[in-house]
């Protein structure tokens, strides 16, 4: 389910964003986490990447086909996931950073933006915690 979810969340946004020309890299583009001796190391396969060459620090998405849990620490978002982004802001230099979770009838707060965390030394560098509806049909232009 959570390739089915990252397809349609890609395919929404690239029919969105395509309209201002704003490009939608789903998938890539890759990039290493380390160089080494033999070459680079640790390939990065980020979800969804909105914008590199035209415009703007780029956003990058992954997105996760699990449900939050307002009852969890920070909602039920893994430390893993937290790091996974860190390492995406830091290769490819994004200002933002988003998890995308599918919204669900349990829980209890509006679709959109659940969190923001800012990074402690690139304030300005943030991870963002999101939900959208399924049910909608659509992924709009929310996240500029």
């Amino acid at each position: 389910m959570n390739e089915l979810f990252e397809r349609w969340v890609a395919a929404g946004m690239q029919k969105s964003y395509a309209r201002h020309g704003t490009s939608v890299h789903v998938q890539g583009p890759h990039r290493y986490l380390y160089t080494h001796p033999t070459g680079d190391a640790f390939r990065m396969k980020p979800d969804i990447v909105i914008g590199l060459s035209n415009g703007p620090d780029p956003i990058v998405v992954d997105t996760k086909w699990k449900l939050l849990d307002t009852s969890s620490t920070y909602a039920g978002v893994a430390q893993a996931d937290a790091y996974q982004m860190y390492a995406y802001m830091d290769r490819y230099n994004a200002s933002k950073v988003i998890l995308l979770y599918p919204h669900h009838p349990g829980y209890d707060r509006p679709i959109g933006k659940q969190a923001e965390y800012r990074h402690s030394v690139y304030t300005e560098r943030t991870l963002e915690v999101w939900t959208v509806d399924v049910e909608a049909g659509s992924v709009g232009e929310w996240l500029f």
